[in-house]
């Protein structure tokens, strides 16, 4: 892995072309997590590979990712945090009707967002279950059952009363019901702008290796999120005593 170059230190925010470069916003942060997560479930986790489905129910539209990675690696270059193998799509999949030509990135897209279709579940399966079937077509057949899917939404469902709200919610999960991948309704949720805001800085500082412990400590980069109905700023900062804008985690 190429060491990761410092930012400079007038330019510790970075812009919003950082994540649409690296196409991972909040996504890696979950297999943070869910690499903790499967690990003390199962015992058996010796440098095999897992899978993670994750669906981003976004202000203007549903977009999907697959992550195949690893955790258990000794010498691994990220320390005891899950090793990234592959994330789908990619350039293989632009034969997919979902793909969206238009996207900067690696994208499979259906319009509008999810906030959309209150009190019209065929609306909802329309929209997301094209999704699942692809990613049951990139996940082995073997791994499906032991593979979750997340379903997390963003400012777009933020925006609606909490019972409409709730009603897309439990048309996602009537869908993903139908599948055969691992599911809790936990999983199916809106995050809040703060948890939003909070993957998106892990997913970048991941991406860009500021967290490798194989490295001299390197400063985290900042992250400036425009999306299409919100914004989010974080960075990493020193502070004592609570602080409502202050989400304090520790990661590995």
């Amino acid at each position: 892995m190429e060491v990761p170059k410092s930012p400079s230190k007038y330019k510790r925010i970075a812009k919003h072309k950082w994540l649409i470069k690296f196409g991972l916003v909040i996504l890696v942060m979950l297999l943070l997590f869910l690499g903790f997560y499967l690990e003390s479930e199962t015992g058996k986790l010796n440098a095999s590979s897992y899978y993670t489905v994750v669906v981003d129910c976004g202000s203007t539209g549903t977009r999907v990712n697959v992550y195949e990675w690893m955790v258990g690696v000794k010498g691994a270059i990220k320390g005891n945090l899950p090793v990234l193998l592959h994330s789908y799509p990619d350039n293989t999949t632009k034969r997919s009707s979902l793909w969206k030509g238009s996207c900067q990135y690696h994208c499979m897209q259906t319009e509008p967002g999810l906030h959309n279709f209150i009190n019209d579940s065929l609306g909802v399966r329309q929209a997301l279950e094209p999704f699942i079937v692809w990613a049951e077509q990139v996940v082995p057949r073997e791994m499906r059952g032991n593979t979750p899917a997340f379903v997390l939404a963003t400012a777009g469902l933020r925006g609606l009363a909490l019972e409409d709200a709730d009603r897309v919610l439990g048309d996602i999960e009537a869908v993903v019901k139908g599948h055969s991948f691992m599911m809790s309704k936990s999983w199916i949720r809106v995050l809040s702008g703060k948890e939003e805001a909070y993957y998106g800085w892990v997913a970048l500082n991941y991406r860009m290796g500021t967290f490798d412990e194989n490295y001299p400590k390197s400063p985290t980069l900042g992250l400036v999120d425009i999306g299409g109905s919100s914004l989010q700023i974080v960075a990493e900062i020193d502070v004592a005593g609570d602080d409502v804008h202050v989400m304090k985690s520790r990661l590995g």
